[in-house]
C-alpha cells in the first residue's frame, strides 16, 4: 500500500513538493488581508501537513533559505507557521542535518532575539502602525504594515526551537554557539511598558508577558547545565531585578503566567539568592505572589514554596519585621487546610528551624 510519501515524491524530484516550494520561494511580502498574502498563508499549511509525511533531509536542506525568508520577512502568521515548519523537519532529520543548516538555524534564532527589543519599542514605544520616515522602499512599508498587526506568538516557536538547539530534549547534542544567545536573553527582560502602553495594547502585553515568560525558562534550564550556569550567575543581579518587575507588573487577574513564572523564579532564588536579598518586600508578600488569585490552591503552593525556599537560604539575613513576614507567612501555611499536607509538612519544620536560628541572635524577635 502506497504512503503519502510515496504519492507527493512519485515523480522526479518530488515535483509536487517542488512547485509548492517555488510558489513560495517566488511569493512577496504580504499584508495579511491582500488576496496573495491569503493564498500564501493556505498553501502553508498545506505544506506543513505534506511535510509531517513525507519531507526528506535532502528536501528540508532545500527549502530552509525559503524558510528563513519567510520568518525574517513576512507577516507574523505565516512566519510562525514556517517556524513549526522548520521544526517539525529540524526535529525529524535532526541527526543527519547539514553543519551548514545548524549554523543557519542558530543565526536565525539570534537574529529573532535580537528583533525582540525592537518590536517591543514599535509595539509599547510608539502604536507600532506608521511607516518610517519619508525616505523607506515600499518593500519596508508593506514590512511594517505587516507588523502592525504582530503580536509576540513569534517567540513561542522560538523558544521551542532554542530548547531543541541547546540540547534539552532527550538524546541531542547542544548546538556550540548557542550560549552565545545568553546575554541577548537577558537583555530582553530588561524591557517592560509603562502602565500606560500595558492598558493600551492589553492583548499585546499578555503576548509579551508570555515571551518573556519563556525567556526566562531558558534561564532556567540554562542553570541546571553545569557547563553554562556561570553564564547566568554572572547576570544575576539584572536577572534578580527584571524578574522583580516582571512579577509586580503581572495582571493579578492572569493565574497562567503567574504560575508559570512563579516555577521559574522558585528555582532562580534557590540558584543565585544573594541579589534576592533586596527584594524580601516583595518576595516576603504573600499576596504579592498570588496576586489577586488567593482562591487558586496552586499558585498559593507555589508562592508558599517561595517562601519556605527564602526562610531556608536567608535565615540568618534577615531583619526584624522581615523575620516577623515570614513567620506570620510560614503560619498561615500551617493553617491553610486547603493546601497539601507535604507543603504544610515543610511549613512547620521550617518554622522550627527558623525559630531556633532567631532565638539565638541578640535582637530576637518577639514572637508574642
Amino acid at each position: 500500500m502506497e504512503t503519502l510519501s510515496d504519492v507527493i515524491n512519485r515523480e522526479p524530484g518530488g515535483g509536487f513538493l517542488g512547485r509548492l516550494h517555488k510558489f513560495l520561494r517566488d511569493l512577496q511580502v504580504q499584508y495579511y488581508d491582500s488576496p496573495v498574502g491569503c493564498v500564501r498563508n493556505v498553501i502553508l499549511k498545506i505544506f506543513q501537513k505534506v511535510c509531517n509525511h513525507a519531507l526528506s533531509a535532502e528536501q528540508f536542506q532545500q527549502m530552509i533559505n525559503t524558510l528563513m525568508v519567510i520568518v525574517e520577512s513576512d507577516n507574523e502568521e505565516n512566519a510562525i507557521i514556517a517556524l513549526q515548519i522548520l521544526r517539525e523537519a529540524w526535529q525529524k532529520n535532526i541527526q543527519i542535518m547539514d553543519a551548514s543548516v545548524s549554523e543557519r538555524i542558530e543565526r536565525l534564532l539570534k537574529q529573532q532575539l535580537e528583533k525582540f527589543r525592537e518590536k517591543c519599542e514599535r509595539t509599547f514605544g510608539s502604536d507600532g502602525t506608521q511607516p518610517g520616515g519619508q525616505a523607506e522602499g515600499k518593500m519596508e512599508k508593506v514590512r511594517m504594515k505587516a507588523a502592525s498587526k504582530d503580536s509576540f506568538k513569534i517567540y513561542n516557536e522560538v523558544y521551542i526551537l532554542i530548547l531543541m538547539a541547546m540540547g534539552v530534549s532527550q538524546g541531542r547534542k547542544a548546538m556550540p554557539n548557542m550560549m552565545e544567545i545568553m546575554p541577548i536573553v537577558v537583555d530582553n527582560l530588561s524591557f517592560m511598558p509603562d502602565k500606560f502602553a500595558q492598558q493600551k495594547h492589553k492583548d499585546k502585553f499578555i503576548d509579551f508577558l508570555n515571551a518573556q515568560n519563556k525567556m526566562y525558562s531558558i534561564i532556567n534550564w540554562v542553570l541546571r547545565s553545569q557547563t553554562a550556569s556561570e553564564l547566568i550567575q554572572k547576570c544575576s543581579e539584572r536577572i534578580a531585578n527584571y524578574s522583580i518587575t516582571y512579577l509586580k507588573n503581572c495582571p493579578p487577574e492572569n493565574s497562567s503566567i503567574r504560575k508559570s513564572f512563579l516555577q521559574i523564579l522558585r528555582n532562580m532564588i534557590v540558584s543565585f539568592i544573594d541579589p534576592y536579598l533586596n527584594h524580601l518586600e516583595v518576595l516576603l508578600d504573600y499576596n504579592a505572589l498570588v496576586g489577586d488569585n488567593n482562591e487558586r490552591q496552586d499558585l498559593r503552593v507555589e508562592a508558599s514554596t517561595i517562601i519556605l525556599n527564602i526562610a531556608q537560604y536567608t535565615k540568618e539575613k534577615l531583619d526584624n519585621e522581615q523575620k516577623e513576614m515570614m513567620i506570620r507567612d510560614i503560619l498561615r501555611m500551617i493553617n491553610d487546610i486547603t493546601i497539601t499536607i507535604s507543603i504544610q509538612g515543610n511549613a512547620v519544620l521550617s518554622l522550627n528551624k527558623f525559630i531556633d536560628t532567631i532565638s539565638k541572635m541578640p535582637d530576637c524577635v518577639s514572637l508574642g
